[in-house]
């Protein structure tokens, strides 16, 4: 399904103004469709833009000193995690081992 959603450079408050992070669009898209933030990688759209974000790695970097302009789009994938990795190896190593019976 396709999901499209403003984040604000600045939420603005009577006290203080706040710079948002990309965490902000990690936490919503892990709120709206269940994907944990930690496996989700966000890639430009753009092309020739090649940037992507990771969570763990980029959940900090501030939304406005990014430079995405007012609009863009960004693509979301699920990163496998390392058990699935591991467990996806076993398979191909014991399907791809056969013993021949003489």
């Amino acid at each position: 399904s396709r999901g499209q959603r403003r984040f604000p450079m600045t939420l603005e408050t009577e006290e203080q103004t706040e710079i948002l992070q990309m965490g902000v669009v990690f936490n919503w898209i892990e709120g709206e469709f269940g994907i944990e933030r930690e496996t989700l990688e966000l890639a430009m759209m753009k092309a020739g833009d090649g940037r992507s974000f990771e969570y763990e790695r980029d959940g900090s970097l501030e939304l406005n000193g990014l430079g995405l302009g007012k609009m863009c789009g960004l693509r979301v994938m699920e990163l496998k995690k390392e058990d699935d990795l591991v467990q996806e190896d076993d398979k191909e190593n014991k399907s791809g081992t056969q013993e021949t019976k003489e």
